[in-house]
């Protein structure tokens, strides 16, 4: 109960309506700041990394899909997935996965680094590259 500092019944009636309008006050910033903090979390999530996976690019595409146990020069390390457009002699990396999945709509080919492919694959993408490991596949 809140102390009374006089016994007018007007002082009372306006002290509660002080405490009424300090509750739907703190409501609303308590629903302000609960929108927000949802706000931000929308919005950290739309800057989220795409994952390129080998289903996703079949899936995006047409183009013939390989496996090679080797990068070609152009192809920096660390690169797994690359498309090509054998008309255009354009190249896009999983460095940019967004530009890849729409770029694997058009392109010919669509490859896989994978260092135990078989040697056989790399004679249908590149010639005079060998393979360390193919033996294992």
């Amino acid at each position: 109960m809140l102390p009374m500092l006089s016994r007018s019944p007007t002082h009372g009636m306006l002290a509660l309506r002080c405490v009424a309008c300090w509750h739907r006050c703190m409501g609303r910033c308590i629903h302000f700041i609960f929108l927000l903090l949802c706000l931000a979390s929308v919005t950290s999530l739309s800057g989220c990394a795409i994952e390129i996976t080998p289903w996703r690019l079949k899936s995006q595409s047409q183009a013939k899909y390989t496996y090679v146990c080797r990068r070609t020069p152009d192809i920096p390390d660390g690169v797994q997935y690359w498309a090509v457009d054998t008309d255009t002699g354009e190249t896009v990396t999983d460095r940019e996965p967004e530009r890849l999945l729409e770029f694997a709509q058009i392109a010919d080919w669509i490859y896989e680094y994978h260092p135990y492919a078989p040697a056989s694959t790399v004679d249908l993408a590149f010639r005079a590259i060998t393979c360390r490991y193919s033996k294992i596949w």
